[in-house]
């Protein structure tokens, strides 16, 4: 009967190959942890700690037009590049190295072609070049960007230091430096072209006769404007160092019998009358609270009645949670601009609108974290 019983019993487990199961378990776990969970936050930590060598080795490729070369003739050879670019065969390796990494080559066998956007976007001849961005990365952000820490612990704009004068703003300390301000405004003026289809296309301008446009820089936003809509007048209201460039922009477009541009200190000045709509694009995320509301609070008085103001800009979200432009453009505004600016949330600036007296405050949220709030004032 004992010998039934320990027949029929259930088999005792083998607390070794458990233990070993369990290991082997807890092995792949981890591996599994590491190699896919945790290679997004790996490959996030080494693009901030190579950001600088990152930067500087996609503008160095873009000096060299590398990008251009590989567009006018895909399939180079590493030797071929370095010939046609003059460069030595180390440095050429280096270069190439850091381009594939960052995808923006593509290596098959032994011969190189532009990742899909490139050619667009980093080609000297691309009809949307990036370069200029690059540029002023590199001779504006970069040299002031070493000043954060500072300018966060004082909060205000030590970066500022980089930039001979006395102002208390970069806008103004530049315009003594012609490299500086052609490098900035080339910037401006690039970005604007890039996001400008979609901000004339998304405001109907046809019910309106008179623009002004406040720090309307080169006046991008009013020949786009005005080439699509014949019969309206724009006047561009800005530095000085900045309206000449504007009006021979507009002599050169053929525009100069509609377009104008005014010289003058926006914030100790009034502003123009006669105008039924007010622009300030790309202007709020610049400046401090209290100073975009007494822009807005002076774009009521002087606006005609019935007219509105339009306000252009990227914008946080209303959570503060992002988006990561608004991570990127905000050190720049409290470091390197002025010491006061952001980027504001979609609420906030509904609020100064509101508070400045316009009603009917319209929202149209529109590409990259960009959009355009609208508010009327009353009759």
């Amino acid at each position: 009967m004992l010998r039934t019983y320990y027949q029929n019993a259930e088999p005792t487990p083998n607390l070794s190959g458990l233990l070993s199961l369990k290991s082997l378990l807890k092995g792949w776990l981890h591996q599994l942890v590491e190699k896919v969970l945790l290679k997004r936050q790996i490959d996030h930590f080494q693009y901030i700690i190579g950001g600088p060598v990152y930067f500087q080795t996609i503008r160095t490729a873009c000096q060299l037009d590398l990008f251009g070369l590989l567009t006018r003739k895909p399939g180079l050879t590493q030797q071929q590049i370095a010939q046609a670019l003059k460069l030595e065969e180390n440095p050429t390796k280096v270069l190439l190295l850091g381009c594939v990494s960052l995808k923006f080559l593509r290596k098959i066998g032994e011969q190189y072609y532009n990742a899909p956007f490139v050619s667009q976007y980093f080609s000297q001849q691309g009809q949307r070049s990036l370069i200029p961005t690059l540029e002023w990365m590199h001779q504006i952000v970069y040299p002031s960007m070493v000043h954060l820490y500072a300018s966060v612990t004082q909060n205000e704009a030590v970066g500022l230091q980089v930039f001979p004068g006395n102002e208390d703003n970069m806008y103004a300390r530049i315009s003594h430096n012609q490299q500086l301000e052609h490098t900035f405004q080339t910037f401006m003026q690039a970005r604007t072209q890039m996001s400008n289809a979609d901000f004339v296309n998304a405001v109907d301008f046809s019910k309106f006769s008179r623009i002004l446009d406040v720090g309307g820089a080169r006046g991008e936003n009013v020949v786009k404007i005005a080439q699509r809509y014949p019969s309206i007048q724009a006047t561009v209201f800005d530095l000085p160092s900045v309206t000449q460039t504007a009006l021979s922009r507009f002599r050169t477009e053929g525009l100069d019998h509609r377009l104008d541009a005014v010289g003058g200190n926006i914030f100790a000045e009034t502003f123009p009358l006669g105008y039924d709509c007010i622009l300030f694009c790309h202007f709020t995320p610049i400046w401090s609270e209290s100073t975009n509301r007494e822009m807005l609070r002076k774009a009521f008085t002087a606006v005609n009645s019935g007219g509105c103001v339009c306000i252009y800009a990227p914008f946080m979200e209303d959570d503060e949670t992002g988006p990561l432009l608004s991570a990127i453009a905000s050190p720049y505004f409290l470091c390197t601009v002025s010491g006061q600016g952001r980027h504001y949330s979609w609420q906030e600036t509904k609020q100064w609108l509101i508070d400045a007296g316009f009603v009917n405050i319209a929202e149209r949220r529109l590409r990259s974290s960009e959009g355009i709030l609208i508010g009327i004032k009353p009759v």
